[in-house]
């Protein structure tokens, strides 16, 4: 599951190695097992992307986002919204007041409208941080 989803994430390529023909003429089901297993063998390497991945202490997802932000000149907003991703949601909903506390969270919606819960999130972060 790891290798395939850093294969999703563009961080690791699998590459399947070349095959040694070594039919060396002895017979049976054990010849054919480690004939198929030679076959399929693969190597797996990283990629630039996730060499850089690899030296950072998170989940690799969260190094994207934080990898790609700097990238894009939006470190500081990356690194804010990937910490809260790292914990649970920074808005409270309790029970007996939820239509208050929804309310609450759209006025940090961005543009009025709630089309992200990161950016609601990286909003109320910036607002109270001021």
């Amino acid at each position: 599951r790891a290798v395939s989803e850093l294969v999703s994430l563009g961080a690791l390529d699998v590459v399947f190695a070349p095959v040694e023909d070594r039919a060396g003429g002895g017979g049976g089901r054990g010849a054919q097992r480690q004939q198929q297993q030679q076959q399929q063998q693969q190597r797996e390497e990283l990629t630039p992307l996730g060499t850089h991945l690899s030296t950072l202490p998170v989940d690799a997802r969260i190094g994207k986002l934080i990898l790609f932000g700097a990238m894009f000149g939006v470190a500081d907003e990356a690194l804010t919204i990937a910490a809260i991703l790292s914990h649970r949601s920074p808005f409270m909903s309790p029970p007996s007041k939820r239509d208050e506390a929804d309310a609450a969270k759209r006025s940090f919606a961005v543009g009025g409208a709630a089309q992200s819960d990161h950016l609601t999130a990286l909003r109320a972060y910036q607002m109270c941080d001021r």
